[in-house]
């Protein structure tokens, strides 16, 4: 959130910024190709190729970012520059929206991986990066279609579309398949996926409910009435219209709601379904501020997570929160006062339509959104190369390992980085070079 206001904004990337592992590789020699990786910005004068935002689940920019500049051209021509996805979540429900979807999801990932094959092939390259964000896509929004067990699973529609989850995956590992093709057995070849999918039984919908009972107050009449207008909204007026008024929406919506944040304690801010954000109504940071810095944060957050682990799923009679995690607790750094204060990690067990606690009383509500699928915590990683022993690692890896991992394959120094190379692959990248030659 911007200091001195209740209202988010987005955080714009600016490669000075930050310095991506990629970017330090190339600084130090090496030849290096990324291909649409999320959340990544356009960096000038890498050693190799470059190409962000072509068709990405959430892109920074609404136009592609290619160096060399001359790539452009071939790029351009060969692959188009159009995302024929676009944006996930405008799509509707119906038959129609939903086989579009699956469609143009494989469209990209067939163009996607004729691009990648190609620039695969020239050869050189000390590092290939490239990504297939398509099944994050489609795990979000297909969920219903893939999982009989989920209780929104659509039957019917699904013998109409099929299932996008699984022709997705399948058109993926095709295309992974592809490019190992094209690399011979000794190349160190790694295989990530960040974070697994699963059902979304999150509950950041009733979060700010919940805050605002424990508070003893009640939302204000504009609160009150979003909830309706919006699902008014959702189902009268088709995607596209709502793709063009989306930005007037957002900034009324978000100037009802800073009139009920200035009279609160604490109060719920947008974040991902996985879990949810609080936001405390801090004196000197919000310009209404409520809670004093020092022991006063500290004793109320203390108290609020109490309260938070109280709250239970009372269809399942389990807690509804696993844990609350303090930011500061997490991160340091300049922007770490612009985040939420407070994570409320759910307890994603099973459906949420009744929660309740002795001081929240009972809260009735389930989830309208479109993301019927949601990250799960657990992810996975395979890799192939010379030296290395098959078998399967029972302790997981820390996400963070895997840049320090990569860097040490091409004897390549981080500083400042958090994790380590993942100790098999380093010990065989050890074994390999120590091999004299025949």
């Amino acid at each position: 959130m911007r200091k001195g206001a209740y209202e988010l904004y987005k955080y714009k990337f600016d490669p000075a910024d930050w310095w991506p592992f990629w970017r330090r590789l190339s600084l130090a020699g090496r030849k290096v190709a990324v291909i649409d990786i999320p959340y990544d910005s356009l960096c000038d004068g890498m050693n190799g190729l470059h190409v962000v935002d072509w068709g990405l689940h959430n892109k920074q920019s609404d136009v592609a970012g290619i160096f060399p500049a001359e790539e452009a051209e071939e790029i351009s021509r060969d692959f188009g520059m159009e995302d024929p996805v676009g944006y996930c979540d405008h799509y509707g429900s119906d038959v129609a929206d939903m086989s579009r979807f699956k469609d143009r999801l494989l469209q990209r990932i067939a163009t996607k991986g004729d691009m990648a094959c190609r620039y695969l092939e020239r050869g050189g390259w000390d590092l290939f990066l490239t990504t297939f964000d398509e099944s994050h896509c489609v795990g979000h929004r297909a969920w219903h279609l893939h999982d009989p067990d989920y209780p929104k699973y659509d039957a019917a529609l699904a013998g109409e579309v099929g299932d996008p989850v699984k022709a997705v995956y399948m058109a993926i590992d095709a295309q992974i398949g592809r490019l190992l093709e094209r690399v011979g057995p000794e190349t160190p070849v790694i295989l990530l996926s960040g974070t697994g999918m699963g059902p979304n039984y999150g509950a950041n919908f009733v979060l700010d409910e919940i805050l605002s009972r424990l508070e003893g107050n009640r939302p204000s009449l504009g609160r009150r009435l979003m909830g309706p207008a919006r699902r008014l909204y959702t189902s009268l007026l088709p995607s596209h219209v709502r793709a063009r008024l989306r930005s007037r929406v957002v900034h009324v919506e978000q100037s009802m709601i800073a009139t009920d944040r200035a009279r609160r304690k604490a109060f719920a801010v947008v974040h991902n379904d996985i879990s949810g954000a609080v936001r405390i109504n801090l004196v000197g940071r919000e310009p209404s501020g409520r809670v004093n810095p020092g022991p006063e944060l500290d004793a109320f957050c203390e108290q609020l997570t109490r309260d938070l682990m109280e709250v239970k799923n009372l269809e399942t009679g389990q807690p509804l929160v696993q844990r609350v995690v303090r930011t500061s607790d997490l991160y340091k750094g300049d922007h770490v006062a612009d985040f939420a204060d407070l994570f409320v990690i759910w307890n994603k067990t099973g459906p949420v339509n009744r929660v309740g606690s002795p001081k929240t009383g009972t809260i009735n509500g389930s989830f309208t959104g479109t993301r019927t699928g949601d990250h799960t915590p657990h992810g996975l990683f395979a890799a192939s190369m010379a030296g290395l022993v098959p078998g399967h690692r029972e302790e997981a890896v820390s996400i963070l390992d895997f840049a320090p991992t990569v860097a040490a394959l091409l004897d390549v120094d981080l500083p400042d980085v958090e994790g380590a190379p993942v100790p098999e692959i380093f010990a065989a990248s050890n074994a390999a070079q120590t091999i004299p030659a025949e």
